[in-house]
């Protein structure tokens, strides 16, 4: 099932009561109502992408929404949730904390605009209790921000995450490094760490056992192997 701009009469609640659903994507910029699944598959995956500006003005509203959407979500395996959608989280994360617990989710894909303060991981990673698998984008914007990571490990972390797959670009701020450092210092049952850095046309291009060397630290876990992969955005040909 694919919802992008919905537009709704007031005062309507939409169920969906779906027992074969296996995947769904909800990309709104008119999401101004409240929705709620019946029924869908156990190996549904969810896609979510929910900005702000899509919600209404009333701030009691807006939190009202986002927490009930997500709540419909608590027993999905994968989900892939827009940095739109964490940015929001952050906004309210005082308002909704703490988040619904998604204890059956093992897979989450999320990407995260560099000026998100990272202390919206371990908000996000501790409603992921039995996680596994995480795959995080960093996305490059025009602000900047001062990035520290919170001492309080989240639940995941000293129990059941085993991979982390990082893309992010080269910062001034580090805030990769940081990232990997969490991982590598905090995760106890890691086994694998992958960290794809984006450079730019012109960039100074060191050999990936460079980087590694840079970004290793000494690793909780004994069995977790850490990759660096370096790529360099191409010119497009006009």
């Amino acid at each position: 099932m694919y919802l992008k701009g919905v537009k709704l009469p007031r005062n309507v609640v939409v169920e969906i009561d779906t027992p074969r659903l296996k995947y769904l994507t909800l990309i709104d910029n008119n999401f101004k109502r409240f929705f709620k699944i019946i029924s869908m598959s156990d190996s549904v995956k969810v896609d979510i992408d929910v900005d702000r500006h899509d919600l209404p003005g009333y701030i009691l509203s807006q939190i009202n929404v986002i927490y009930n959407l997500l709540s419909n979500f608590t027993a999905v395996k994968v989900m892939t949730i827009s940095r739109k959608t964490l940015q929001l989280i952050y906004f309210f994360r005082d308002d909704i904390n703490p988040l619904p617990k998604f204890r059956s989710l093992i897979r989450l894909r999320a990407s995260m605009f560099l000026d998100t303060p990272l202390v919206l991981l371990p908000i996000v990673l501790e409603s992921c209790p039995n996680l596994k698998h995480l795959n995080l984008e960093l996305v490059k914007d025009g602000y900047r921000v001062e990035n520290k990571l919170s001492t309080v490990l989240s639940f995941c972390l000293v129990s059941s995450l085993e991979s982390v797959e990082m893309e992010s670009p080269i910062t001034e701020k580090e805030t990769e490094k940081k990232l990997v450092r969490y991982f590598l210092d905090n995760a106890t049952s890691l086994k694998k760490l992958v960290l794809r850095l984006n450079l730019s046309q012109g960039e100074k291009h060191e050999s990936d056992d460079h980087f590694k060397s840079r970004f290793d630290s000494p690793r909780r876990s004994s069995l977790c192997k850490f990759e660096v992969i370096t790529t360099v955005a191409q010119t497009a040909n006009v």
